[in-house]
Order: C-alpha cells, then sequence, then structure tokens
C-alpha cells in the first residue's frame, strides 16, 4: 500500500512538471505573437501612411499648378517624362516595395 502511494506521488509530481513546461512554453508563445502582432501593426500604419502619400503625390501630379510647383518642367538632368503621374506611380510602388523588405 506504501509503494502505491508514493508511485501516485511520483506521477503527480511528473504530472506537475510537465504542466509547468507547457505553461512556460504557452507564455513564450504569447510573447512571441505580441512582438509579431506590434510588427505587422507597424507595417500596416506605415503602408496606409505610403498609400496615402501616394495619393497625395498623384493628385498634385493631375494639378498643373501645384504639378509645377513641385516638379519643375525644364531640368536639364531630368526628362519631362519623370514628373507625370505614370512616374508617380512607379515611385510610390518602389517606396511600397521598399516599406516591405
Amino acid at each position: 500500500m506504501v509503494d502505491r502511494g508514493v508511485d501516485l506521488g511520483l506521477v503527480a509530481i511528473l504530472v506537475s512538471a510537465v504542466a509547468a513546461g507547457f505553461a512556460g512554453y504557452q507564455v513564450w508563445i504569447g510573447a512571441r505573437q505580441t512582438r509579431i502582432q506590434r510588427s505587422a501593426a507597424e507595417l500596416s500604419f506605415n503602408l496606409e501612411l505610403m498609400a496615402r502619400i501616394g495619393d497625395v503625390l498623384l493628385e498634385i501630379a493631375d494639378r498643373p499648378d501645384a504639378h509645377a510647383h513641385i516638379w519643375v518642367r525644364v531640368s536639364s538632368v531630368r526628362p519631362a517624362q519623370d514628373y507625370g503621374p505614370g512616374h508617380v506611380l512607379t515611385q510610390s510602388l518602389i517606396d511600397v516595395l521598399e516599406l516591405a523588405i
């Protein structure tokens, strides 16, 4: 009868140790998920910001008075097509890709 009590006690200790290990593993997983959620939230914010900046740049590119103020048409370095909406969209796509990397 005494041996049965010792065996039961050892099994209880083993189960407690396994439960403590599992609880520690769950805490580690929770901390990892929290870090991932923070990173995902920051990336979502940055992506939304980049999309808004792209929208603003497209609006500027479509308004001749604002366009001329921001991007000077006459340049000895860059051709005129570098200031059009297509170029603005390309630059916006490059910015989003850089953000993702």
